[in-house]
């Protein structure tokens, strides 16, 4: 009886020790979208707004830092489909 009662609580440490790993992988991979960053190759201060539902608007001094921040944005927004792709065109899903 001890046996099984050690069976159990191990297999169900480790289910839960994997979900941990897979929402902790999944959650680093979700864009921050809130808080400030800093960005070398920005000339000027950049102000990112973000409404209700998360479309972003960018307010820049210059076309080349309107170009770099959206950019960034779009690379974060889109890293976890890019991610995702990568990993299926791999196999490593």
């Amino acid at each position: 009886m001890r046996l099984i009662r050690r069976v159990v609580a191990t297999v169900l440490l480790l289910i839960l020790a994997g979900l941990m790993t897979g929402w902790i992988m999944l959650h680093g991979s979700l864009p921050r979208l809130d808080g400030a960053k800093s960005l070398a190759g920005l000339k000027a201060e950049v102000t990112v707004e973000r409404d209700a539902r998360g479309i972003p608007t960018i307010h820049a001094s210059t076309r080349e830092d309107l170009a770099y921040a959206l950019g960034f944005l779009h690379a974060q927004d889109r890293f976890f489909q890019m991610d995702l792709l990568r990993r299926k065109a791999g196999g490593e899903l």
